[in-house]
């Protein structure tokens, strides 16, 4: 592990917020009618991988809370809790090659009140779409 982020407190309300906006925002990325800054076609790609990353990950959120604590209903006003961790993982193997690949990867855990912390989402440093508040 490089560094343990600070504990983020919010509400499931708050996540299904972001969760609307996101599917929104993904709808308008891949929307035909898109234009593509100045005319670049690889950013209008980027912008729409970038939106689709940032929909999956809210949606994996609100599934980890029923994996957090299964024998609990949530309703909006449940109060969830986040980490992020920046870690590095180490491949090698035949399939790697003679030499190992050392990644840095960002891993992002949730936990119900008073379940087990979950991992939702876990990304490369550069590909991470950088949620808001999760």
């Amino acid at each position: 592990m490089l560094r343990i982020g600070p504990l983020r407190r919010f509400t499931v309300s708050s996540l299904d917020s972001l969760t609307s906006s996101a599917f929104v925002a993904h709808q308008r990325a891949e929307s035909l009618w898109a234009q593509p800054r100045s005319g670049d076609k690889d950013a209008q790609f980027d912008d729409v991988r970038r939106a689709a990353r940032r929909e999956i990950i809210y949606r994996n959120a609100l599934r980890a809370i029923t994996l957090s604590r299964p024998d609990m209903l949530s309703d909006s006003k449940t109060p969830l809790e986040t980490r992020v961790i920046r870690m590095r993982l180490r491949y090698a193997g035949a399939v790697i090659g003679p030499k190992p690949v050392d990644r840095e990867m960002t891993l992002r855990l949730l936990r119900a009140p008073s379940g087990k912390w979950i991992a939702f989402s876990l990304y490369t440093a550069e590909d991470d779409p950088r949620p808001d508040g999760v």
